[in-house]
């Protein structure tokens, strides 16, 4: 069993390597890390359509890497300032994937996980099962950011999930958690 740890650290020994309005540099006790916002990642179901709603989406970092534009993806958005997870999710499901949620449904988040050991942001994880009665499609009003601009979504029926190929560890870790919660097996 995981012991839980009620350390609160010294924030104050922190110091700012590199700021910016995106990422931070940030050094505390000897360690090197980067800080960003907080991010929900998202798998809707479509519960009807035995379909799930993932992203092609261009990404410049993975291009920088890999020499190649678009990348399969699920959808994520980074919490603004004063807002919960569950906002963020219903504002990039509307962005994103043209998804206006009807108004007070529950939205149950899995895990908060750390992107990893050089980073302190977490992922608020989400599968989210949908029915027609759930949802409104809309236009996706879109971020308004290039990148944004040449990504889209794609719907994939769930008999096709074993073929995927994320490209991304959170992706890869996501549809797991919907093959797991459909209870499909490789």
């Amino acid at each position: 069993m995981n012991k839980i740890s009620t350390y609160k650290p010294e924030k104050d020994q922190a110091k700012f390597v590199y700021k910016s309005p995106y990422i931070n540099v940030v050094s505390y006790k000897d360690w090197l890390f980067t800080k960003e916002s907080d991010m929900v990642v998202c798998i809707p179901y479509l519960i009807e359509e035995n379909k799930i709603i993932l992203r092609i989406e261009y990404i410049p970092t993975f291009e920088y890497r890999d020499n190649y534009e678009n990348f399969l993806t699920v959808m994520s958005g980074t919490i603004e300032d004063g807002e919960e997870p569950s906002q963020t999710l219903i504002r990039e499901l509307k962005e994103e994937l043209g998804i206006e949620l009807r108004y007070g449904m529950e939205i149950k988040f899995d895990s908060e996980l750390f992107v990893s050991k050089g980073n302190c942001t977490k992922y608020h994880t989400c599968i989210l099962p949908l029915t027609k009665g759930d949802y409104n499609e809309v236009v996706a009003t879109t971020d308004g950011s290039i990148a944004e601009q040449k990504s889209s979504s794609v719907k994939v029926d769930v008999k096709y999930i074993n073929q995927l190929k994320p490209n991304d560890v959170i992706t890869a870790l996501m549809i797991e958690k919907i093959k797991k919660y459909l209870n499909i097996y490789d």
